[in-house]
C-alpha cells in the first residue's frame, strides 16, 4: 500500500489544498524466497533521505513543505525478475491513475532511488523532461556535486514513468545500478551505504526544491 503525507498547518486539512510538487521513493524491496535480501540502497536509502528532508522542510522551510506531497510507492519491484509492462510499478501506476484526469494534479515530481551507495553515481534517464534535467544539473553545480550526476544512455523503467504518462513531469534520480554487483543481491546491505552519498543526494534534492518553489 502506498504511503502519502502532507504537511499540516494550523489545523487545516492538508488534503483539501493543491500541492505544487511530489517527492517520491519506493518503500518495497525485492522479494526473494531463497535469500534474505535487505535492500539497504534499493530502496531504504531513498526512503531515509525523504524522512530527513521532510523533517528539515517542516522545521526550517514550512512554506515549501506545504507545497509538497511525499509519496512512498509500494510494489515497485516486479514479482518476476524484471519490471515489464505487466509486472512491477504497481503502486506508482495506481497513484498516477488517481491524478490522470484531474485538473489539480501536481506540476512536477522528484523520484529518488538508490541514492545512498558508496562511490555515488546518479544517472538520469535519457528521456528526462528537459526542464527537470536542467534543474538537476544546476542544483548539483550549486552544491558542488556535479561530478556525481550524469545521463544514462537509455530510458529507465521506474516509478517516474507512470507519473510522466499521467501528466506530472517527474525526474528520476537513480543510482547507476548497472555497474553495481550488489544490486538485487544479499550484498545490498549497510556495508555499501555512505553517509556522504546520502548527504549529497539530500542537499541536491533540497536545492532543486529551493529552485522550484523559491520560498
Amino acid at each position: 500500500e502506498n504511503l502519502r503525507a502532507r504537511f499540516a498547518v494550523g489545523g487545516a486539512d492538508p488534503w483539501e489544498r493543491r500541492v505544487d510538487g511530489l517527492l517520491c521513493a519506493h518503500i518495497d524491496s525485492k522479494l526473494y524466497e531463497d535469500k534474505a535480501f535487505l535492500g539497504a540502497d534499493d530502496a531504504a536509502s531513498a526512503c531515509a533521505a525523504i524522512v530527513v528532508m521532510a523533517k528539515f522542510l517542516a522545521k526550517k522551510k514550512p512554506a515549501q513543505a506545504v507545497d509538497l506531497e511525499l509519496v512512498l510507492f509500494d510494489g515497485e519491484e516486479a514479482l518476476e525478475e524484471n519490471i515489464t509492462p505487466q509486472d512491477g510499478l504497481y503502486g506508482s501506476r495506481h497513484y498516477a491513475n488517481f491524478w490522470r484526469a484531474r485538473d489539480d494534479k501536481p506540476k512536477w515530481g522528484i523520484l529518488l532511488d538508490m541514492v545512498g551507495h558508496k562511490d555515488l553515481s546518479i544517472r538520469l534517464p535519457s528521456d528526462t523532461p528537459e526542464d527537470l534535467k536542467n534543474l538537476v544539473f544546476a542544483a548539483a553545480k550549486d552544491e558542488g556535486a556535479d561530478a556525481y550526476f550524469g545521463m544514462a544512455a537509455t530510458p529507465i523503467i521506474d516509478d517516474h514513468v507512470p507519473l510522466n504518462f499521467a501528466g506530472i513531469p517527474t525526474v528520476d534520480l537513480i543510482g547507476d545500478f548497472t555497474r553495481r554487483g550488489w544490486w538485487h543481491t544479499v550484498g545490498d546491505n549497510l556495508n555499501i551505504i555512505s553517509p556522504e552519498s546520502l548527504d549529497i543526494s539530500i542537499r541536491v534534492t533540497l536545492r532543486m526544491i529551493d529552485m522550484r518553489l523559491g520560498k
